[in-house]
């Protein structure tokens, strides 16, 4: 209801999560049994797309880490990867079952990746297109440690000896081996890093930001504090990638503690994303800043000189959809007549 009553709510939540060792496993297998049935990822906003359950993707995400476990003995795994749902499975699959990972983007150089490499001793390196995997074949020239490439299904075609294919990894685990595979894995303390995100290096130098699992489970009950009203019903339109932090912890993440169903936008183009929009009316929205200020002029476009109050909102949800109600705009100055813009018109814009 007030500040105070979300801090004390917050505090007594993280209290709690350190004091019974609850993690995003918990969380999950909660709202598994909640409703297992639930959509938690749409692999695209267009009709028709496939449609993953909470108890699909639970499911999925065990068989993918067990698939690692018969590749390493301890997994140390890289996913260099746009997003899509094999990325996000495969994350969750390492998150879940205590294997170290980073998501990284494929747009770093080999060099870049081969400094990742090494700080984190990968030793699994993930990637889904011809591009990404002529960057590991080069980094794999300058690392200190040796490293398997994994191939999701779209890249199959692209493997070369001693490349290991997602797909064929999975379909050769027999099911009644998983439950012995899956006791293979690290049990790693709440406390200890259990995952690793990179700067985008623009202030001299990518730098690996360390987050244990009690980092991220403590960081949801935080983000409920801080957004009170968003809840299980929430549909959120996702392009922001798992190698950006709002992207794969308050979205991907946060869906999971929400509830709700996280819809992979696939072009991150702005015409991309107004089809998105149109087609999905998400509740809620993450966007970059230049994104929200498009937005926003098209809205103003399509209400034209001097609208009413009652046109400028009917011009907005031509745009962005009749549902949304909140949104964040992440990681970059935004020009305050955008907020009051959206606020003004029924969209809680916030930043982030």
């Amino acid at each position: 209801p007030d500040r105070p009553a979300r801090h004390r709510w917050a505090d007594a939540a993280v209290a709690a999560v350190a004091a019974s060792g609850y993690g995003l496993g918990e969380m999950l297998a909660q709202r598994v049994a909640a409703h297992p049935g639930r959509t938690l990822f749409a692999d695209g906003p267009f009709p028709g797309a496939p449609r993953w359950s909470f108890a699909h993707v639970s499911r999925r995400a065990d068989a993918t880490a067990a698939a690692l476990l018969t590749l390493e003995a301890d997994p140390r795994v890289a996913i260099v990867s746009e997003n899509g749902v094999d990325s996000a499975c495969l994350d969750l699959a390492c998150l879940l079952h205590g294997l170290l990972v980073a998501p990284l983007s494929p747009h770093l150089s080999p060099g870049e990746l081969a400094g990742a490499f090494d700080a984190l001793s990968v030793n699994l390196a993930v990637a889904a297109s011809e591009e990404t995997l002529r960057r590991l074949r080069e980094a794999a020239r300058r690392v200190a440690r040796p490293f398997r490439v994994v191939l999701l299904d779209e890249a199959a075609e692209l493997a070369g000896d001693g490349d290991v294919v997602l797909g064929e990894a999975l379909a050769a685990l027999d099911e009644a081996a998983l439950p012995a595979l899956l006791a293979r894995a690290p049990r790693r303390p709440l406390h200890e890093t259990c995952t690793v995100l990179f700067t985008s290096g623009s202030t001299g130098g990518q730098k690996g930001v360390a987050f244990s699992m009690e980092n991220l489970v403590t960081k949801r009950f935080a983000r409920a504090a801080a957004l009170p009203f968003v809840g299980e019903e929430e549909l959120l339109l996702c392009f922001l990638p798992l190698y950006h932090t709002f992207g794969r912890y308050l979205e991907m993440l946060g869906t999971i503690f929400w509830g709700g169903t996280y819809v992979f936008a696939g072009n991150p183009s702005l015409d991309g994303l107004a089809a998105g929009l149109a087609e999905v009316e998400p509740t809620g929205l993450v966007s970059i800043p230049i994104r929200w200020a498009q937005l926003e002029a098209r809205a103003r476009a399509a209400a034209g000189e001097a609208p009413t109050p009652e046109a400028a909102r009917s011009a907005l949800r031509s745009v962005v959809g009749g549902r949304l109600r909140w949104g964040l705009s992440a990681a970059g100055w935004l020009a305050p007549q955008v907020f009051r813009f959206f606020q003004a018109h029924g969209v809680e814009l916030c930043s982030g």
